[in-house]
């Protein structure tokens, strides 16, 4: 495997994929290489959702499905977002204001002390890290997934052709 500085990803056949990049126009590269990065986070996200729901266990949201699996919502605690502009893909888990709780932990939390009433503990919260997690299990993963998406969507749209 040769390493190809103008796309920052390494792929074999250097020469023939110079040729082919050179033959398209920038749309259509744009469009291969969009196509690489949303698969590539889609890893991420999809690592992430697995070790939040294998750890934590939501209000109304957690269910039990037929099987017997516990089941945290439909949607996803991560989420892809592309910039079209830059060229560049960012996962994140603040879309729901659950996560951050979940992912970096609570101090000991306490009731305010009333005129009858005495503080109540009301517990704290483990940081748990998912995300942090599926970033290391995956980086290599997704490198390599990027590095052959970038390479088939350039042959798949130069064979268009």
């Amino acid at each position: 495997m040769s390493s190809d500085a103008r796309l920052g990803v390494s792929i074999s056949g250097t020469r023939e994929l110079y040729s082919k990049i050179d033959s398209l126009t920038g749309k259509e590269l744009k469009k291969a290489i969009l196509s690489s990065l949303r698969s590539s986070a889609s890893i991420l996200r999809r690592e992430t959702d697995k070790q939040f729901k294998s750890r934590v266990k939501l209000g109304k949201s957690y269910s039990k499905s037929k099987n017997g699996k516990t089941v945290i919502g439909k949607k996803s605690i991560a989420r892809v977002v592309i910039d079209k502009k830059n060229l560049s893909a960012k996962v994140h888990i603040m879309d729901d204001f659950r996560a951050k709780f979940f992912e970096l932990g609570t101090k000991k939390r306490y009731t305010r002390q009333g005129f009858n009433r005495k503080p109540a503990y009301r517990g704290s919260i483990e940081a748990g890290y998912h995300f942090r997690k599926a970033q290391e299990i995956t980086r290599d993963k997704i490198f390599n997934e990027m590095s052959n998406r970038v390479g088939k969507a350039i042959d798949k749209i130069y064979n268009r052709r």
